[in-house]
């Protein structure tokens, strides 16, 4: 009888206990916990819009930094129809609209060279005229036929350096992130950047043009110090320089791949001279 008294003494004091600690959790005002998660969302929000504006402040920094630049590589295209050209190229580039290609067979033996003066284009094949047209016009078809992609030429030069596409210095974006990945958004186009790299992995164009970008295979960039070549070239970060040595464009009609050399020249004077444009030139001159 005893020990049944004791046990529901136990059970009523439990209940009692559970009861009060009940009415103790209901007393605690909701804020409590909501603001403390309020909190913790926005130190988590703040974190990493922090992280984002680091990443895009790199990004427009080495753009920025790159003036100019000497590229030599091969270039493959893949056409309709099964069709396939291989060339070699070299890149005088400087910022932001001029350009300077010459175009060689693979043996060597130069068929071509493009220039922009930043205002106007020119297009000549040996023993051919010369196409010279508004820098405003220029497309890739200028080289071929099947080629037809709108880029503007600081777009080609942006696209020949890894450099962004999109214009995210004076015009407004959103970005997101994904995994370790940050993905800048600005109408149908994307830059995604490798969080771990931070470095530019990919453009997709989608505003009109249809194409997709890949940046691969990056690397340092030496100095071209023959005394020194493990001195790479340093951003104002003083972190080493890095560039793609490959790059694939893909469209649904082409695709051009470019693999780069790695004697990348950078921040040397360029000649004046690469970038003139003659109103007139006759048919069969040299190149």
């Amino acid at each position: 009888m005893k020990y049944n008294n004791y046990i529901n003494s136990i059970k009523l004091n439990t209940k009692l206990y559970i009861r009060a600690l009940l009415l103790l959790v209901a007393l605690i005002p909701f804020s409590a916990f909501s603001d403390k998660n309020i909190f913790d969302n926005n130190k988590e929000i703040k974190k990493m819009e922090q992280r984002a504006t680091n990443v895009i402040q790199q990004i427009n920094n080495k753009k920025k930094f790159i003036e100019t630049a000497k590229l030599k590589g091969k270039v493959k295209y893949d056409l309709p129809m099964d069709k396939k050209i291989n060339l070699r190229k070299t890149f005088y580039i400087q910022k932001e609209s001029k350009i300077h290609i010459d175009i060689y067979l693979l043996l060597k033996l130069k068929v071509a060279e493009f220039i922009s003066d930043s205002s106007r284009i020119k297009y000549k094949r040996i023993n051919r005229s010369p196409k010279i047209k508004n820098i405003e016009s220029f497309n890739l078809n200028i080289f071929n036929k099947h080629l037809d992609l709108d880029l503007s030429v600081q777009e080609l030069n942006n696209l020949l350096l890894g450099l962004n596409l999109i214009d995210i210095v004076n015009k407004p974006y959103d970005y997101s992130f994904k995994g370790e990945q940050l993905i800048i958004i600005q109408g149908g186009n994307r830059c995604i950047v490798n969080l771990k790299s931070n470095q530019i992995t990919k453009i997709s164009l989608n505003d009109g043009r249809e194409a997709e970008i890949d940046y691969l295979d990056y690397r340092k960039v030496n100095l071209n110090n023959l005394s020194n070549k493990d001195s790479y070239i340093l951003l104002k970060s003083g972190k080493e320089l890095m560039l793609p040595r490959k790059i694939v464009l893909k469209t649904p009609n082409f695709s051009m791949q470019v693999k780069l050399q790695n004697d990348i020249i950078i921040n040397k004077t360029i000649s004046t001279k690469k970038f003139i444009i003659k109103d007139y030139e006759k048919k069969n001159k040299n190149l």
